[in-house]
């Protein structure tokens, strides 16, 4: 692959992660909270109950084990979040997003929205299928920059 290409994914790649970061969407949450929340949030969305075991969340964040324990830890401590054991196995631990959870977030995951309206109103329609797409690829490959996979 040419040099300069390569140069310029990597930039897009970590402009955006920045631009997200530092948007100030996730006010009073730290960035790995922000993103257990969301995913809790959309659980909640499709079924009523926001839950989600930790399992799922390795997987869907590509997070360290060790990370995702703390963002845990201090969810729960906010109350933004319980923890469950699960119902068939009593050994996986099931996380629900609360009512006080749900009150916090549903701002932040409005404003997200908003800058997610903006977006589409900068690249359009099509421009944005094909990110989702591109998006969508890259994380069923299970890419990960810690794994040094050439």
């Amino acid at each position: 692959m040419e040099e300069a290409l390569r140069e310029q994914i990597l930039e897009a790649w970590v402009g955006m992660t920045c631009m997200i970061k530092n948007s100030r969407l996730t006010e009073g949450l730290t960035y790995n909270e922000a993103i257990l929340m969301m995913f809790a949030y959309q659980n909640h969305r499709v079924d009523g109950m926001g839950e989600i075991s930790v399992g799922a969340l390795l997987r869907k964040t590509n997070m360290l084990k060790s990370q995702i324990s703390r963002t845990v830890e201090s969810l729960t401590e906010k109350g933004l979040i319980e923890k469950m054991r699960g119902e068939e196995d009593g050994r996986t631990l099931q996380l629900k997003i609360s009512s006080k959870g749900m009150a916090v977030f549903t701002p932040i995951h409005n404003r997200s929205l908003a800058m997610v309206d903006r977006v589409l109103a900068l690249i359009g329609t099509e421009d944005a299928e094909a990110f989702v797409r591109i998006y969508q690829q890259l994380s069923s490959a299970e890419l990960s920059l810690s794994k040094n996979k050439s």
